[in-house]
């Protein structure tokens, strides 16, 4: 009996002797949305200075092609209104005397294909009415202009075929003196309503 006393007695010694054992519960796994989520919002700073990038480079690239059509539009405006001008001062040489004014109308005329092959400023000239202005001064210059100062030409050099009185002589000098500053004070019109239309266009 004692020596099982002493037998049960070590094993409760020996088992009082070992360490104690600690159960370690796991945590279950985080769900997939929170890997998500903190993924993103670790590729904020990144994806933020990307995007910052991005809009400078377009608003960037913007500005420089709003520049670059109002270079050309700038290009365009200046050609024009110069040969516009070209004619301008070309109208006090052709009206003087009696000419036969066929040089004016051709002159009206070449500006017609420069107006209508205009890329930047066509819309302007268009919208405004410029052109259909600058046809109805040539439908004058080659009509009405040229039908009244050829008349008074030839009432004054005495080629109109049948004898012409001196008050009737007066009468066309007048009349084709009329036609020339009507014509002239047209054209200077429109080569002020050019300019105007540059400059405005220019300002936006």
């Amino acid at each position: 009996m004692i020596p099982q006393i002493a037998s049960f007695a070590a094993v409760f010694v020996y088992q009082a002797a070992q360490p104690p054992v600690v159960i370690q519960l796991q945590a279950p796994p985080d769900p997939w949305w929170k890997w998500l989520l903190q993924f993103c919002l670790s590729g904020v700073p990144v994806g933020g200075g990307v995007l910052v990038a991005w809009m400078a480079f377009q608003w960037t690239k913007k500005k420089e092609h709003e520049q670059w059509i109002r270079d050309r539009s700038e290009a365009e405006w200046k050609d024009l209104v110069q040969r516009v001008a070209k004619i301008e001062h070309e109208i006090p040489v052709i009206i003087k005397g009696l000419p036969d004014h066929q040089g004016l109308e051709a002159a009206i005329m070449c500006v017609l294909p420069e107006l209508r092959g205009t890329l930047f400023v066509y819309s302007v000239l268009e919208s405004s009415g410029y052109i259909e202005k600058w046809q109805e001064l040539l439908r004058y210059a080659s009509g009405r202009f040229l039908l009244m100062t050829g008349t008074n030409r030839a009432v004054q050099t005495g080629t109109l075929g049948e004898p012409v009185s001196l008050e009737d002589r007066e009468r066309w000098d007048k009349i084709g003196s009329h036609e020339e500053v009507k014509i002239r004070t047209q054209f200077h019109e429109l080569v002020a309503e050019l300019r105007a239309l540059a400059h405005a266009n220019l300002k936006r």
